[in-house]
């Protein structure tokens, strides 16, 4: 794998810091435990930072296709998430609910634009032959960075590294987690730009507002090119249902571990050190099953992974039972995202990337505006069953969305790739 595959893999490392420690495990936490305001503003958080995202995310890949600079906008938005990720962490100090979620849904709606950039970069730094690999790869990357972040962050909350007491470090709770995660994510995000930095910029004899509205008509016309490639508005119409049950597992992962099963922090620790080792198990063999077995048949084995997986937590008790399928539940996060990226370049022409990549995004953000709505709109419904059966119908909520997507996915024509 040569030097810009492996720093592009790399960036998968950093922002995973993030999005294990904030978005999956100490964002929700400190909103729902700590704070005491529940799941409802956690999921509002999210579904308001992603809406924003969903919207934004196409125009700005529309833009980027006219003028080039795909690598600049990765840098600002990533640096948006991580000095927003800062904030949240100062506004936690103080216990302000209204500064900790605004600055949240900066960083998340950042994160979010800078990941819908960072995977128009795939193929540039592969070969149909090598794609699968690749993206695998890089996944197994994230996931390792996931366990980095975890354990390089948790002293900061329990004064304890991998179970030992750092007599250096005094332990801060939930609150100081944020600024070392936004640091290690800064960090580890410096080798994409070195080795992927071009500058590429196009000039544009149409103004801002001429941009902007030429940005809308392609995305609008971009709905219609749906038609002209095989199977791509099946495919984003599926990966709508299974996203929406695969983001929400994510957000409320942690809490569903505190509120149902009972572990402690440090436990949680350990255990999503575990699940992510899955993870990244699971993301180099799918990439080597995806090249082979090819990635829609691929991607329908991994969600149906995870329906099975989601409906024995719905029936399974206790912490045994939680702790293997969330290993199993790891590995086929990791898969889905390996085999989700190659279908999608497999189905449209090169020169069009960054527009349907806007609009992959466009469908996930939706996906995840509506994932945590629902799950909130069930425990509120079930509310009087008891704090674990209502998680539980919650749980199985998911299921079913993911049991949708994966339905929808089997009548997807996978044809030849265009080109323009």
């Amino acid at each position: 794998m040569n030097r810009k595959a492996l720093a592009w893999a790399f960036y998968d490392f950093a922002n995973t810091i993030f999005s294990m420690n904030v978005l999956s495990l100490y964002f929700p936490l400190f909103v729902s435990v700590d704070l005491g305001l529940g799941d409802s503003y956690v999921s509002f958080a999210n579904s308001g930072s992603m809406l924003l995202a969903g919207f934004l995310l196409p125009i700005l890949g529309t833009i980027s296709d006219e003028r080039g600079g795909k690598i600049l906008f990765l840098l600002l938005f990533t640096l948006s998430c991580a000095t927003a990720t800062i904030f949240i962490g100062i506004f936690a100090n103080l216990y302000l609910p209204t500064g900790v979620i605004i600055s949240f849904m900066i960083a998340n709606l950042s994160y979010q634009i800078a990941l819908g950039f960072y995977n128009t970069f795939l193929e540039k730094v592969s070969s149909q032959a090598t794609i699968g690999k690749i993206s695998g790869i890089g996944t197994a990357l994230g996931y390792l960075g996931s366990i980095a972040g975890l354990v390089l962050v948790a002293p900061f909350n329990t004064g304890k590294f991998l179970g030992h007491t750092m007599g250096f470090i005094k332990p801060g709770g939930r609150s100081a987690t944020f600024i070392p995660t936004a640091l290690l994510f800064l960090i580890f995000s410096i080798p994409i730009f070195i080795f992927l930095w071009e500058w590429d910029f196009r000039k544009s004899t149409l103004g801002f507002t001429k941009q902007i509205a030429l940005a809308f008509a392609r995305v609008i016309n971009s709905l219609k090119d749906t038609r002209a490639y095989p199977g791509v508005r099946r495919f984003l119409v599926a990966k709508f249902f299974y996203e929406e049950g695969i983001q929400t597992a994510i957000i409320f992962m942690g809490i569903y571990a505190d509120k149902v099963v009972g572990l402690s922090d440090s436990i949680k620790v350990t255990f999503f050190v575990v699940a992510t080792t899955g993870s990244v198990i699971g993301s180099i063999l799918s990439g080597i099953i995806t090249d082979r077995l090819g990635h829609k048949k691929s991607l329908s084995i991994f969600l149906a992974g995870w329906v099975i997986s989601l409906m024995a937590l719905v029936i399974l008790k206790g912490i045994t039972s939680f702790v293997v399928l969330g290993v199993i539940i790891g590995a086929l996060l990791g898969s889905v995202w390996t085999s989700a990226r190659p279908l999608l370049v497999e189905l449209v022409p090169a020169s069009s990337l960054g527009q349907f990549f806007g609009l992959y995004g466009l469908v996930g953000k939706t996906a995840s505006v509506f994932g945590p709505l629902l799950w909130a709109t069930v425990l509120a419904l079930t509310s009087k069953l008891g704090i674990a059966t209502s998680y539980r119908f919650a749980v199985l909520s998911l299921a079913i969305m993911i049991l949708s997507g994966l339905i929808i996915l089997q009548g997807m024509n996978v044809g030849e790739r265009k080109s323009k």
